[in-house]
């Protein structure tokens, strides 16, 4: 799965995604058209960070109870970027979906 599906979640989410929403939805994505979630696609939270740093920032989010931790972009003119360009967030060779506004 291209890391630009990953940045186009986060970037056109309602809100900020929590990193295990992030997982859940990057594992759905790479298990292409099962009807069921299969774990073995989910990505560590730790190979996330690797990946979208420093473009994409993970959080605390001190609002919630526990560990919770949010995914953002580092800045609003990434995502304003982005809001011009949404074309360079989908590649049709590795993609049937795009993301976007």
């Amino acid at each position: 799965m291209p890391l630009s599906m990953i940045f186009a979640l986060v970037a056109f989410a309602k809100r900020p995604l929590k990193v295990e929403e992030l997982t859940d939805a990057v594992a759905m994505l790479r298990s292409g058209d099962k009807r069921s979630l299969d774990s073995k696609e989910r990505v560590f939270p730790e190979k996330l960070r690797e990946l979208l740093s420093p473009l994409i920032i993970v959080n605390k989010d001190y609002d919630q109870p526990g560990d919770t931790e949010r995914c953002r972009l580092v800045h609003s003119t990434v995502f304003n970027f982005l809001l011009r360009r949404p074309d360079i967030l989908y590649d049709d060779k590795h993609c049937r979906m795009r993301i976007s506004p």
